[in-house]
């Protein structure tokens, strides 16, 4: 019987070795070696030594970890998002050749195809100032991060961040729609795909409207920017909040607010109830989020006094639209009546959008009426 010869194999990586870097001739060996090399009474070869020589990744290969799909970013820069949800830091790891690469901005410009696919348009001329793609020093050289200025143009921006290997950046630099782009789609070539760190939107500034009026939401979980918000109309049959502009009605002026522009909103009781039902009474995940609609990105809509037995809660950030099946801004206020007051409400609590100068813009009046009467049938 032949004799059986062991390799056992010590697959530790005791020098920090990375794939990502060459390794010259004469700085590592592989060394094979019998078991019994250091005892062994022999001329015997028992230790076989090969020196290692790698050339590290291959130039054109790259790798980004994680990307930021379908990304969107706050009028003010400061709150990201993508497909999977709120971004606290759009941060990503490279892995490239020897840590050579090049992150490139270019601008585009989003739309929505007829199958409701988002499609972007690139100008690789135009220079992007307000986003910024930074690569670290020192342990974070292989990292990029991507931030966000304030944006106070009227109109969205959009812009991509791209991540090359240093060989293929020079290559194609000269040139990057006749490299990146697909003459039959327009957009970038599937062979460059996963050089895509990002393709972030950010909002446009809201300027204020003609008239700021009101409308209401119903979120339906009490961590709205984990689960999110419906509009009520489609989630409660026959249940929604009518809203009444009071401009013209009597005594309107004695409400000392801009160009008399005062609002009532009717909540049917019902509704309050199916909110109860959903939850703890009076809590639970059911509450109301009023927005003012046509105010500024800057102007927030607020209580105008505190009121006992309400309890309010600012709403403002990205939020999930389970119509709209996206991230969208909520910039707005939920409230909620506590252990079912709304039973005995007074109809006496009020929410405004102030100016600079802390005037009234618009005032919203909340009334909750007894709808139970309409519903009843003779």
């Amino acid at each position: 019987m032949d004799n059986l010869l062991l390799w056992i194999i010590n697959t530790e990586n005791t020098s920090g070795l990375n794939p990502k870097y060459p390794i010259a001739a004469g700085t590592y060996t592989l060394t094979f070696v019998t078991e019994d090399a250091a005892t062994a009474q022999t001329d015997k070869v028992r230790k076989v030594e090969i020196p290692v020589v790698y050339e590290g990744l291959q130039r054109d290969a790259i790798a980004i970890s994680p990307t930021y799909l379908n990304a969107m970013a706050s009028v003010t820069g400061e709150e990201l998002s993508d497909d999977t949800g709120i971004v606290e830091n759009m941060q990503s790891t490279i892995t490239a050749y020897n840590d050579e690469f090049q992150p490139v901005i270019f601008a585009a410009t989003k739309s929505i195809n007829d199958d409701g696919e988002i499609e972007f348009a690139y100008d690789f001329s135009s220079t992007v100032s307000w986003l910024h793609a930074v690569t670290g020093t020192g342990d974070n050289k292989d990292k990029v991060t991507v931030t966000v200025d304030s944006n106070r143009n009227t109109e969205e921006r959009t812009a991509t961040v791209m991540v090359f290997p240093k060989a293929v950046y020079d290559e194609i630099k000269s040139n990057w729609a006749g490299h990146l782009i697909d003459e039959s789609t327009g957009d970038i070539k599937v062979s460059y795909a996963n050089n895509i760190m990002t393709s972030i939107t950010q909002e446009a500034w809201q300027e204020q409207g003609e008239r700021i009026k009101f409308q209401a939401l119903f979120m339906y979980a009490y961590d709205y920017d984990q689960t999110g918000f419906r509009n009520i109309k489609d989630f409660f049959e026959d249940a929604f909040v009518k809203f009444e502009d009071l401009k013209n009605s009597t005594g309107v002026d004695s409400y000392n607010v801009t160009d008399n522009n005062v609002w009532k909103a009717s909540v049917p009781k019902s509704l309050l109830k199916k909110f109860d039902e959903m939850g703890e009474p009076g809590y639970g995940p059911g509450k109301l989020i009023f927005e003012a609609v046509d105010a500024a990105t800057d102007q927030e809509i607020t209580e105008k006094v505190s009121y006992e037995n309400i309890s309010s809660e600012k709403m403002a950030g990205q939020a999930w639209s389970q119509d709209a099946l996206r991230l969208v801004r909520i910039n707005g206020i939920g409230i909620s009546f506590d252990n079912t007051s709304y039973e005995t409400y007074d109809n006496g609590y009020q929410l405004v959008v102030k100016g600079e100068n802390d005037e009234i813009l618009a005032l919203c009046i909340v009334e909750v009426y007894d709808d139970t009467q309409e519903r009843t049938s003779f």
